[in-house]
């Protein structure tokens, strides 16, 4: 799945069918079809655990079954006509039967697979055409251009994201969404004296008077999100020779970050130039290697992006122990000159509006 494009404050929490109470601080989203086996895999993954934090009142689940004009996903097409959007638990317990069910009724035709719904699984044809086809609308002006197609917490994904991930992100979801007080991300808190220009990728002239050292991680969102918002401005400032950005990324143990450590192998930093344009690409294509499993990461870095495997774990263990050794807790976490520190989703107004007033045009 490339998540690249995908835009999910076009999002209804009222097409499709809520499982799990509506006051529940938690939306989780999902573009399904009954017929796809990626689909099935998926549910078969994530069922559990989506019960899991549903019964617990944190999520409520909002499945939007889309219907395909073309191939065998015709067949779920007829299953979804059978799902009771007005019953929105027995949908959900449809949802599972229909996909346990799969291997039996995908051998038939339409006709066949309407009859299995009917005679087999006692299920009654509901009026579903004009929900089922502005589902349809909804997940192209999303950008749901497969099925699965998954969202929490900023986050889409797929049948490729391990169970575990996705629980982290359900929990830190359900932290962030009922806490009390803004996180307190400590950048007052850190050991600036920790932080070194070693095993970077070094972008701009070592004379600069303003040095950014930018602790990021390949798959963090936010990292991505800080990247997304200063990159072209930092860069603008470094060729100017105002700055030098510092940049390191950092193996974090949580969420899915895992990910970021396997395209981090790829990264060529024994020739900076190179590195510096990987820097860049990963961030700009984090849709299309994002979602991948670890294999799949590999072979997107390898057959897609024509990167080498450099290994680099001398490379990760020095920096996770230098950001250990800083106290940093979570990336983006930017330094600037060794004196001040901005962490966390505002980092990047926050450098910018520091950079504004310590540089002059």
């Amino acid at each position: 799945m490339d998540a690249t494009n995908i835009d999910f404050s076009n999002v209804s929490d009222d097409l499709g069918f809520r499982y799990g109470r509506p006051d529940a601080p938690v939306k989780l989203y999902a573009y399904l079809n009954v017929e796809c086996p990626f689909s099935r895999r998926y549910e078969q993954t994530n069922t559990a655990l989506i019960n899991e934090f549903v019964d617990a009142g944190k999520v409520q689940y909002i499945v939007k079954p889309v219907d395909r004009p073309t191939g065998h996903l015709r067949k779920g097409n007829v299953m979804h006509s059978y799902l009771t959007y007005d019953d929105p638990e027995n949908a959900f317990k449809q949802l599972t039967t229909m996909f346990a069910t799969r291997q039996e009724w995908t051998k038939l035709d339409e006709d066949g697979v309407a009859k299995y719904a009917e005679e087999v699984l006692g299920y009654t044809k509901q009026g579903n055409d004009e929900v089922q086809e502005a589902i349809k609308e909804e997940a192209v002006k999303v950008g749901a251009k497969t099925v699965p197609t998954a969202y929490v917490f900023g986050e889409a994904f797929d049948e490729h994201e391990d169970n575990n991930t996705v629980r982290d992100w359900l929990n830190a979801a359900y932290a962030t969404a009922t806490a009390e007080e803004a996180f307190d991300f400590g950048a007052d808190k850190l050991n600036l004296g920790a932080v070194t220009d070693k095993r970077a990728i070094k972008y701009g002239s070592d004379d600069a008077p303003v040095k950014i050292t930018e602790y990021i991680n390949f798959r963090c969102r936010g990292s991505k999100r800080f990247e997304d918002a200063i990159s072209e401005k930092l860069e603008q400032l470094a060729d100017a020779g105002k700055v030098q950005r510092i940049i390191k990324h950092v193996d974090i143990d949580a969420a899915g970050l895992y990910k970021g450590e396997v395209i981090n192998r790829f990264v060529d930093y024994k020739d900076q130039d190179r590195a510096y344009q990987q820097f860049k690409e990963i961030f700009a294509r984090h849709g299309e290697w994002s979602a991948y499993d670890f294999g799949g990461i590999a072979d997107v870095a390898i057959e897609t992006f024509s990167y080498s495997y450099q290994g680099n774990k001398i490379q990760t263990e020095v920096v996770k122990e230098e950001f250990k050794n800083l106290g940093g807790v979570a990336t983006p976490t930017i330094v600037v000159n060794g004196e001040k520190a901005f962490v966390g989703p505002n980092a990047a107004q926050e450098l910018d509006d520091y950079l504004a007033s310590v540089i002059e045009d």
